[in-house]
């Protein structure tokens, strides 16, 4: 029997990226001695990390923030897809940290390209949760004739995540790196036989102290006082999390399995 093709929205090229300073348990040793004033050596940094173990990753230097971690990404899913950065019609991109509050990180890549200014951009919050409520929106965007942006699209997700740590908060000091990923997503002509993609989520915000940034927002602005109770970083309750997340996460999986 002849092949039967739809048009349907699609991955069409991926990338990824991370933090240009290697951060290994020797260079958390040495910072944290020179912030806190405290001697830490790497094998006591091997010790906190316990059963997660050594890990590398990257961290981003100073003064440059989430488009730098999206950008690459996004060149590299363009290059993939074989498109170029003018053909785009939104970029889609999540982010817990933007480079600056107010300000879309979608309208600085943009900048960063010199790119056309005929492009949507759109921002949510949280990279992890929020890269994939943004893929869902970009093929329901896609697949919509009267009301949709149309193709290719990027999808993105850029966490600076160093520059929401400190060496006074080690359960998130010692594991979390700085990373980027992307996808272009399009319409383009598919085997009807292939299996079309499904998503599923879950809210509860019950655990949102679980993970999360004390102050800073608008329920509660920085202040002295805040800053001296380093309720600026990334507080963890990392037994709390490690309990519920694989749960939920198995419950998101079955219901996109069956």
């Amino acid at each position: 029997m002849p092949v039967e093709y739809e048009l349907r929205p699609e991955i069409t090229g991926m990338g990824k990226s991370q933090g240009e300073i290697f951060v290994d348990s020797a260079y958390l040793a040495k910072k944290m001695s020179e912030e806190t004033g405290k001697n830490h050596s790497p094998a006591a940094i091997d010790r906190m990390l316990g059963k997660t173990g050594g890990i590398s990753r990257g961290w981003l230097p100073e003064g440059k923030g989430a488009s730098a971690l999206v950008d690459p990404a996004l060149n590299m899913a363009l290059e993939m897809a074989n498109r170029k950065f003018d053909e785009l019609t939104v970029l889609n991109i999540a982010t817990g940290l933007p480079d600056r509050l107010g300000v879309p990180t979608g309208a600085i890549v943009q900048n960063m390209h010199n790119g056309k200014k005929e492009i949507a951009v759109r921002d949510l919050s949280a990279a992890c949760p929020g890269f994939i409520h943004l893929l869902q929106l970009t093929y329901a965007d896609i697949d919509s004739d009267d009301y949709g942006n149309g193709g290719p699209q990027i999808v993105a997700a850029g966490e600076p995540a160093s520059r929401g740590i400190n060496p006074y908060l080690k359960a998130t000091y010692l594991i979390f790196g700085d990373g980027g990923g992307a996808f272009v997503v399009d319409k383009i002509k598919v085997d009807k036989r292939l299996p079309k993609a499904k998503f599923s989520f879950r809210t509860d915000g019950r655990f949102v102290d679980y993970l999360s940034v004390p102050a800073g927002g608008s329920e509660k602005p920085i202040t002295h006082e805040s800053l001296d109770a380093h309720e600026n970083g990334i507080h963890m309750q990392g037994g709390k999390v490690l309990e519920l997340a694989p749960k939920e996460m198995a419950l998101v999986i079955e219901a996109v399995m069956g």
